[in-house]
């Protein structure tokens, strides 16, 4: 096998790194962080009693009275102008009310997230817009709680697609509502399977005939050798991505624990999970379907992405990609359901995930009645049509993401009805991943499996060597923070 070094493998498959520096003048961001939690933490503690009183107050406020409503989100342009929109709107029904509007960096948004709320000024509207999702403040008691509010007004939350509600849930109490869904799914190049003369991959995600098995006999017929050097390949990459073993059906976690928001133990160490990662190592170096870090890179030249080149033949697809695929020109492409949780003997259930997003109220905002009415009206029908439908999202209201998301993306990439059904129907099965549903996600994540999932594909563990020492890790990871 050939070796890496762990700069070049992190270059292909690793993730961005986080964070923000504060101004020079300030002390370290480690410092600033750990004094930003212990203040949050105080905060937290001191709306307690304010929860309690808040939680009561969902009558209309008096008329006339001043209200303002801080909101805290990403610098992205096109969504700062979407939402001046709705907020022009609200303001017009609400003249009462006052919309301030802070605007932060993905780099800066989780630390000054921290900061509003220890300065006794959370925001009014937040979302998990970088780094951190609503489970990292959820436990920490940072968000209202919308029961009174969801039951005086009998809101409907079955419009929403069904994996996308448990993260809008904390305890047993509705703490937020949905906002988008972007689905998992494949993709693929019409224009090589047609010149190789290979059925295409299957659009019906109840077809076990579509299987990893499957996709692996036509990768092969797919992948193209030149003397010593592959030109050509059937699949990229599959591994090892952080939710990789959702694609065959697993996890590192019982399902049941994913509601619950922190993993009780590892339950990778089994035949399956050892077997779909020797499965994922087989493609690069036995096999050789997909890529090594070094192909990819030689391969993609500086281009978006592998996929666009036209030199592989299968890839993982997100609704975001519909942007820079609709400018494709050299070859056709469509859509496609992930295969079949079958491969090498293994027959499991689909357990393939989603990443959805959430607006929150956070706790401390004095103008909860006015808050929760901004959140219905951007997750009505019209606001949901502006974002995220107008900024390139997939609404989690079902109704919008069927009729107008369809319709956008027909015209957008000139794909067929049929084809835009694959991402509605994934949206209809998958569940949100574990980065989406475990506070302690990552750490759980770059400390206990991480560094044992590349040594694999570095040559320097066995799967069954890597998943068990995931197990003794991740197991000392959730003695070490989970909730005593």
């Amino acid at each position: 096998m050939k070796q890496l070094s762990r700069r070049d493998f992190i270059r292909a498959f690793g993730g961005a790194a986080v964070g923000g520096m504060l101004a020079a003048c300030q002390p370290s961001p480690e410092v600033v962080e750990k004094v930003v939690t212990v203040e949050v933490e105080k905060v937290v503690e001191q709306t307690v009693e304010v929860e309690k009183v808040v939680e009561k107050v969902v009558e209309v406020p008096v008329a006339g009275e001043e209200r303002e409503l801080l909101i805290h989100w990403r610098t992205n342009p096109e969504e700062v102008e979407l939402f001046k929109v709705e907020w022009a709107k609200f303001m017009e029904t609400h003249p009462n009310v006052k919309i301030q509007e802070i605007y932060t960096s993905w780099d800066e948004y989780d630390r000054k997230t921290d900061l509003l709320i220890a300065g006794g000024t959370p925001p009014c509207l937040w979302g998990p817009m970088a780094a951190r999702g609503g489970r990292y403040y959820a436990p920490r008691g940072a968000f209202m709680v919308l029961d009174p509010f969801i039951e005086r007004d009998n809101y409907d939350v079955s419009v929403f697609y069904p994996g996308t509600l448990p993260l809008c849930q904390w305890e047993g109490h509705w703490i937020g509502l949905p906002i988008d869904v972007w689905p998992g799914l494949l993709v693929y190049n019409k224009t090589l399977f047609d010149e190789a003369g290979v059925e295409y991959p299957g659009q019906d995600w109840s077809d076990k005939g579509w299987s990893w098995d499957a996709l692996l006999e036509r990768a092969q017929k797919l992948t193209k050798v030149e003397g010593d050097r592959t030109t050509q390949f059937g699949i990229s990459g599959i591994g090892p991505d952080r939710m990789a073993f959702r694609a065959f059906g697993q996890s590192y976690f019982a399902r049941e624990d994913f509601d619950v928001g922190y993993p009780q133990k590892f339950v990778g160490n089994n035949a399956d999970f050892i077997d779909a990662m020797q499965y994922m190592y087989d493609m690069v170096e036995t096999w050789g379907v997909a890529p090594t870090p070094a192909q990819t890179e030689a391969l993609q030249a500086g281009a978006p992405s592998l996929f666009m080149t036209g030199k592989v033949a299968m890839d993982m697809f997100y609704p975001w990609n519909f942007g820079s695929y609709s400018e494709i020109q050299d070859f056709e492409w469509d859509l496609a359901a992930l295969p079949w949780p079958a491969y090498g003997g293994h027959d499991l259930e689909r357990f393939n995930f989603m990443f959805p997003d959430q607006y929150f109220i956070m706790k401390g905002c004095l103008a909860p009645a006015e808050a929760w009415e901004l959140l219905k009206q951007l997750c009505s029908e019209e606001g949901q049509l502006g974002y995220p439908t107008a900024a390139g999202g997939m609404a989690a209201r079902m109704s919008v993401a069927g009729s107008v998301f369809v319709q956008k993306r027909m015209e957008q990439t000139g794909l067929p009805e049929k084809s835009l059904q694959v991402v509605l129907d994934a949206a209809e099965i998958e569940t949100a991943s574990e980065s989406h549903c475990f506070v302690n996600w990552q750490e759980l994540w770059e400390k206990g499996i991480q560094p044992h999932f590349e040594r694999v594909f570095l040559g320097e563990l066995s799967a069954q060597e890597a998943a068990a020492q995931m197990e003794t890790d991740v197991n000392r990871i959730i003695a070490e923070t989970n909730p005593k």
